[in-house]
C-alpha cells in the first residue's frame, strides 16, 4: 500500500469484557455489492477500547459496503437484498413508533412519535424503491402520509403490564 492511497478506516467499539479471541476471528472486508465481490480484507486490530481496520479504497467500484464478519467464506450479499432487509427493519421501526410505547422513550409527545413513524415509513419507502419494488414503496409512502395508529400493546408490553398488576 502506498502512503498516498486513500483508505477506508473502520472503528468498532468493544463491549466491556470482550476477549481478544473473539476479536481475532473477525475480519473487515470492503465489498462491491453491485458486483458481489470482495475488494479488500483486513483483520481488526485492538486499539484501546476499540478495534480498528484500514482498507484501501479502490479507484472505481459500484456500491461499496463495509462488513465485519467472523467467516471470510461468507458470500457477499447483493445490493437489492441489503435494501430489502433494511426496508423491513425500517417498517418494524415505523410500526413500533406507531404504537407509542411509553416505556421506550418516556415523555415523548404524540407529535414526536408521529414524526418518527412518518420518517421510518419514508426511509422504508426509499429502500423499497431502491430495491426495485414499486408496490411496496407505494404502500410505505401511503403509510408515511396516513400511518396506522396501534392501540394495543405489543405482547412483551402486555406481559409486563399483567405482571405489574399481579404483584401485591
Amino acid at each position: 500500500m502506498h502512503r498516498d492511497e486513500p483508505l477506508v478506516t473502520v472503528e468498532v467499539m468493544l463491549v466491556p469484557g470482550a476477549g481478544w479471541s473473539a476479536l481475532a476471528s473477525c475480519q473487515v472486508r470492503l465489498v462491491d455489492s453491485d458486483a458481489r465481490r470482495v475488494l479488500a480484507v483486513s483483520p481488526l486490530r485492538l486499539d484501546g477500547p476499540r478495534a480498528r481496520a484500514e482498507l484501501p479504497l479502490p479507484a472505481e467500484a459500484g456500491t461499496l459496503w463495509v462488513e465485519v464478519l467472523d467467516d471470510e467464506r461468507r458470500p457477499v450479499r447483493g445490493t437489492r437484498l441489503r435494501r430489502m432487509r433494511r426496508a423491513l427493519r425500517w417498517a418494524d421501526s415505523a410500526l413500533r413508533a406507531a404504537s407509542r410505547p411509553t416505556g421506550l422513550v418516556p415523555g415523548c409527545t404524540d407529535e414526536q412519535w408521529a414524526g418518527l413513524t412518518a420518517l421510518a415509513w419514508d426511509r422504508c419507502r426509499a429502500d423499497w424503491a431502491a430495491a426495485g419494488d414499486a408496490g411496496r414503496a407505494a404502500t410505505a409512502a401511503r403509510l408515511a402520509r396516513h400511518p396506522v395508529q396501534w392501540t394495543r400493546p405489543y405482547l412483551a408490553e402486555a406481559t409486563c403490564e399483567l405482571a405489574a398488576i399481579r404483584q401485591p
